[in-house]
């Protein structure tokens, strides 16, 4: 049952109308015989006894009458010939593509097959030299090369299961070794035989026309045809799975016709069922061409569907991004316009706990004071907060202006900015030489003055703070670094420290809302560079950032 339903599974791949196709064409010279239909292709004997009487032009209508036989065989075999030869030709291009080494050395399988053809052919009109004479040299070498046929590309299977060792489609030269190998094999076999056969004086005698089997020796080849049909191809299939894999299958059913037509039906050369067994040779040669093919259309559909797949991601990403740029323009605005509408009514509270304390403070009891003291403090930090949100808010919406400015006069303008925080701590602030780069001014000042001022406020008590600068280029970017001898950073919270109002320490240790490394991580990436931090707890923090070495924007170069 198992079976059955592997074969059934595999089959459904084929295309019906192919499956339809290569049944009817295979039955069809079997039913067109019935209805009287001859294919046979024998010429009337030729009288050489009233050849002197004869005209040259009836001398030669006469033997060309009589070879017609000889012409239909040559341009059946030479048809399969070039059918095995654009299979080989087709499966080298999808290997050239894919590096998949299974279609040719099937297809080198069916090529040395059709190059034996080719000399049974040759041989038989001899074009090339064949010591034994075309009545037992021409059915003889059939039944060869037909066994060879269906020999062959199980041989070929072998030696495919045998070579996946090899990385198939990952290591070309590997592959392309493998294949080499494999097809020289097939083509040493394959003149082998040819060789035997064309110094061989005396052949056996193949045909029988007064028995029930008029073709013995192409019994041998049908059996093998069976056995692969039933057996073999089932399990290729199973493991590789290709309409090229498929039709192989599909072709053991006009090989098995063409044998049956040869085994019990042919008595003579060039006679009904030997032309029809020649044709569907044909027929067998042309449906893995065809597997192939359809692999090339499979592949080229799919192709098309994936680059239409990725055109309407594209289209979909784009949608999504023009709804993201307008949502974040609408958030920016609110941020901007609540942040800075929040200032007066603020700026009322602010003025009143200030006056509630300059009236009050002292005059009421302790609890009166300590609740002044609490408001005081909460308009303060409210106020620092809506400051800092109308500054984050204010990068994101303004234009920015990139101009070539020294990074040194931008280090500068920060510590100037840091003054009173500098001789209040006595911390030491340094730098070396720094580039020239290409941004915002005010935005990378305030970048530096936010990750010097957090060295200084985050410093270990008793210890000097100290804050050096400097800068290396590396990858097309310069690299910056401000290293600080503070309290350091756990590695779990080298991320959380950028998140905006995450806060590692108690504010009544450290004050500040906790926007400042957001807003400079964010004026960063503004910049096309990146932020990121290195510290351990105790031993200082080293916040590390790019900045594009080379930009170029309206005419400007640096």
């Amino acid at each position: 049952m198992g079976a059955l339903s592997t074969r059934s599974d595999s089959l459904a791949l084929i295309p019906k109308w192919f499956f339809a196709a290569v049944l009817s064409v295979t039955a069809a010279p079997f039913f067109l015989s019935l209805f009287g239909v001859n294919f046979a292709s024998i010429g009337p004997e030729l009288d050489l006894s009233a050849a002197p009487g004869m005209t040259p032009n009836e001398a030669l209508e006469a033997m060309f009458a009589q070879l017609v036989g000889s012409f239909t065989h040559t341009l059946l075999e030479w048809s399969a010939c070039v059918v095995a030869l654009f299979t080989v030709i087709l499966a080298f291009v999808h290997f050239r593509i894919k590096g998949d080494v299974i279609t040719p050395i099937i297809a080198l399988a069916l090529f040395w097959a059709g190059s034996m053809d080719a000399f049974h052919t040759l041989a038989a009109d001899r074009l090339i030299e064949a010591t034994a004479d075309n009545t037992n040299l021409i059915p003889f070498t059939w039944a060869i090369c037909r066994a060879f046929n269906a020999i062959i590309p199980l041989t070929a299977f072998a030696m495919i299961f045998f070579a996946r060792s090899y990385p198939i489609g990952s290591a070309r030269r590997s592959n392309t070794y493998v294949v080499a190998a494999i097809g020289l094999m097939l083509g040493a076999a394959a003149y082998g035989i040819i060789n035997y056969l064309a110094t061989s004086a005396t052949l056996p005698q193949t045909m029988f026309p007064d028995r029930l089997v008029t073709r013995p020796w192409d019994v041998y080849p049908l059996a093998v045809y069976a056995v692969s049909g039933f057996l073999v191809y089932p399990l290729f299939t199973r493991r590789i799975k290709s309409h090229f894999t498929y039709a192989l299958w599909l072709s053991v059913i006009p090989d098995t016709a063409t044998q049956l037509h040869m085994a019990f039906g042919s008595t003579a050369l060039f006679d009904h069922h030997f032309n029809i067994a020649h044709f569907l040779k044909i027929v067998a040669y042309m449906v893995p061409l065809t597997g192939l093919i359809l692999d090339y259309v499979y592949t080229y559909r799919q192709e098309i569907k994936a680059v239409a797949d990725l055109e309407a991601s594209r289209l979909e990403l784009e949608r999504q991004k023009e709804g993201l740029i307008h949502s974040n323009a609408e958030l920016q605005q609110f941020a901007y316009a609540a942040s800075h509408d929040l200032q007066e009514p603020l700026r009322s509270v602010s003025n009143f706990a200030q006056l509630l304390s300059q009236e009050y403070k002292g005059r009421l009891d302790s609890n009166a004071d300590e609740y002044i003291d609490f408001l005081t403090d909460g308009a303060r930090r409210m106020k620092e907060l809506i400051d800092d949100l109308l500054a984050i808010s204010v990068v994101d919406a303004e234009t920015r202006e990139f101009t070539p400015t020294s990074s040194e006069s931008l280090v500068r303008d920060a510590i100037s900015n840091l003054d009173t925080a500098i001789r209040e701590s006595g911390a030491e602030v340094s730098f070396d030489p720094l580039p020239t780069v290409f941004g915002d001014p005010k935005l990378l000042t305030s970048v530096f003055q936010n990750l010097v001022g957090n060295a200084i406020k985050f410093r270990r008590e008793g210890e000097v703070p100290r804050v050096h600068i400097s800068a290396v280029r590396q990858d097309g970017s310069w690299t910056f670094s401000v290293r600080d001898n503070g309290i350091g950073i756990q590695e779990n919270h080298f991320e959380r420290v950028f998140v905006i109002f995450k806060r590692l320490n108690p504010r009544t240790e450290y004050g500040g809302t906790g926007i400042g490394l957001a807003l400079a991580k964010k004026i960063v990436e503004g910049h096309g560079g990146r932020m990121w931090v290195e510290s351990e707890p105790d031993k200082g923090s080293i916040f590390l950032f790019t900045i594009p070495a080379e930009t170029v924007a309206e005419g400007v170069t640096t």
